[in-house]
């Protein structure tokens, strides 16, 4: 039953943001500005993105189990009322599924490629665990953790799950997507990798309409999400290496300075936030370029629109659209002037700027009061010692793509002047990254470079595409450039998934559920700090602190005063009820966990003052607002 209503609601969804972000796009479709595949596409990112943001204000409201099916018939009544069924559009649709042609057969590959790699990578159930591979491992918890919470513990406005006292300073839409169906089906596997397919398809989607729109090539369209996705560096060496060990992960070669994985099956795999993060900055690009080419004011407040959106999906690719605009703003002045009236990139960069307001409001006094985002340090990424592996990381890392990206900007037979100066433009970001940290990991800055790498990826598709219709001898030299921009990718997407890390047991998911079932969903925790701990990301109930890899990460610096606490209610103190009420805790758990990190642990304290309400398998949890003495 609960898959049934999953499905429902998911098609539903599909559907009406689809149909919302059409509907939105039709000024520019009237005056001939996209194509009908780029309104298809561009729709549903849209639309899905609108879609979800309105629920989530509704989520304010009302109960989030309340919030989605009141939300899609609100947006289902909006819909029949200002555009009622047109049965005969339907043949418009019938076009872009006519006769399979490169474009759909595309797609379905991919489809099939990102179901199997979520599916594998994603509480993939194990006898009686549920696992991730090398890269879901780590981020995987946290994101659960959001969707959890926001689907379970009525997380409106947005806390920070795992630290109770601080805002949740992060792009949260790609989780938020997932915790809609997880509050009406409680399918929590399904509701993380159904909605992941759907981003998966749409980044490969917009990627090949951006690169057909400026490469005017079918063949190109097709390579550029697939050196993008399937891009790796010199990692593919292993294969040569002596060792008796069996080979495990081609992206991590230390001694070769490999340190970058595989963007499909690692980095998108973790990082959730890409996956609606790429689409909407894709759709970004395609329309600046539309107006780049024809200097039609639309496009740039379609662009508005979507670059104020970006931040809610993912903010490195909102730090890359607010550089360039800089860039493309200089460039107008000398067609439009510094005239408010003339010059559209005033209009661009209000909407942009209105539109994402409400989160910057939200999130502004937590982030400017730590100073680890964005600082000054020549050189400081990539984060290797040795000089020589420093110097050589675009290479090892990424192998060809930044060669032929270069190629391509520098021989005119590859690029036209007009992509070579748009493009350039994106792809030459990479050299802020050796200057500037976008965020306390170092490593970090990676996913402010995938941006620049997608600009990077059209330009060394259009160098491929160009050498594979030449003569046969270039046709070889095409297909080794393929093969050897891609193959680190392929043996990664082929190999790591299946490399299994336990994350959750039967009996973590039943702890879940009584917690769901028995304790009051806005009641704070105070656990142990495994990074995976199921009382908030299974359950999504909050905790006073967790796992400190998510906090500093995030800028946040665990508190010595919040941990001597911890300890002295662990420990039993006698000013154990005032602590407990100074951090408003009102569940305490003791599992085995907490045992191993606090070991002086008194339980005979924590049972004379408080509630027992749970006891098994080792575990016992305290309610708190309740001591011994009232029950």
């Amino acid at each position: 039953m609960e898959m049934l209503i999953f499905f429902v609601f998911f098609l539903l969804f599909l559907f009406l943001g689809g149909r919302l972000g059409y509907l939105f796009l039709g000024g520019l479709a009237k005056r001939k500005l996209i194509s009908l595949e780029e309104r298809v596409v561009l729709g549903l990112i849209l639309g899905i993105t609108l879609l979800s943001l309105f629920i989530f204000l509704v989520a304010h409201i009302l109960p989030i189990k309340g919030a989605v099916p009141v939300s899609l018939a609100i947006v289902t009544g909006v819909l029949l009322i200002t555009s009622p069924p047109e049965f005969p559009r339907v043949k418009r649709f019938a076009r872009i599924i006519k006769a399979p042609g490169p474009f759909a057969v595309s797609l379905l590959i991919w489809t099939l490629i990102f179901f199997l790699l979520l599916q594998k990578t994603h509480l993939n159930p194990s006898g009686d665990s549920f696992t991730g591979s090398p890269s879901t491992y780590g981020d995987l918890p946290f994101h659960l953790s959001v969707i959890t919470n926001f689907a379970y513990g009525e997380n409106f406005p947005p806390v920070n799950p795992i630290a109770s006292s601080y805002r949740l300073s992060y792009h949260f839409l790609a989780d938020f997507i997932s915790s809609i169906f997880v509050a009406v089906s409680n399918e929590l596997r399904f509701s993380l990798v159904f909605p992941s397919v759907v981003l998966g398809v749409l980044t490969v989607s917009s990627l090949f309409l951006l690169t057909k729109r400026i490469a005017k090539s079918t063949s190109a369209a097709l390579l550029s999400p697939l050196i993008f996705l399937l891009n790796g560096g010199i990692g593919f060496l292993k294969l040569f290496i002596a060792s008796e060990e069996p080979i495990s992960r081609y992206a991590h070669v230390p001694e070769l300075g490999v340190e970058y994985p595989n963007i499909l099956a690692e980095i998108l795999m973790a990082e959730r936030a890409l996956l609606l993060g790429i689409p909407i900055f894709v759709s970004v690009i395609l329309l600046i370029y539309i107006w780049f080419k024809t200097k039609k004011t639309l496009p740039l407040v379609y662009a508005g629109l979507f670059a104020g959106l970006l931040p809610y999906a993912n903010v490195y690719g909102f730090l890359v659209v607010g550089i360039i605009s800089v860039f493309f703003f200089t460039s107008s002045v000398k067609t439009f002037g510094l005239s408010f009236q003339k010059n559209p990139w005033y209009l661009f960069a209000t909407l942009t700027l209105v539109v994402s307001l409400p989160l910057f409001i939200w999130v502004a006094p937590q982030v400017f009061t730590h100073g680890s985002f964005l600082r000054l340090s020549f050189m400081g990424w990539p984060p290797l010692e040795n000089i020589w592996l420093k110097l050589g990381f675009w290479f090892t890392n990424f192998g060809l793509l930044p060669i032929l990206a270069v190629i391509s900007l520098v021989k005119k037979t590859y690029t036209t002047p007009a992509a070579k100066k748009f493009l350039g433009a994106i792809f030459l970001l990479i050299f802020l990254a050796h200057v500037v940290i976008f965020q306390p990991y170092v490593w970090d800055n990676n996913r402010f470079i995938l941006y620049p790498l997608i600009a990077g990826s059209v330009l060394s598709a259009m160098v491929i595409s160009k050498v594979l219709s030449k003569g046969f001898y270039l046709k070889i030299l095409g297909i080794v450039l393929l093969v050897l921009s891609i193959l680190q990718g392929l043996l990664v997407v082929a190999n790591d998934p299946r490399i299994e890390y336990g994350l959750y047991s039967q009996s973590d998911f039943s702890l879940a559920d009584f917690l769901k079932k028995n304790t009051f969903p806005h009641g704070i925790f105070l656990t142990g700090r495994a990074h995976n701990n199921p009382v908030v990301s299974l359950a999504g109930r909050r905790v006073v602190l967790g796992y400190g890899g998510y906090l500093w990460t995030h800028g946040i610096k665990d508190s010595e005063e919040i941990l001597r606490d911890i300890r002295a209610i662990y420990g039993g103190e006698e000013s154990i009820d005032k602590l407990v009420e100074k951090h408003r805790i009102a569940y305490i758990v003791v599992s085995p966990l907490e045992k191993i990190e606090f070991p002086y642990i008194k339980e005979e304290v924590l049972s004379s003052n408080f509630s027992l309400i749970y006891d098994e398998r080792g575990i016992k949890i305290f309610d708190t607002r309740m001591n011994n003495n009232e029950k």
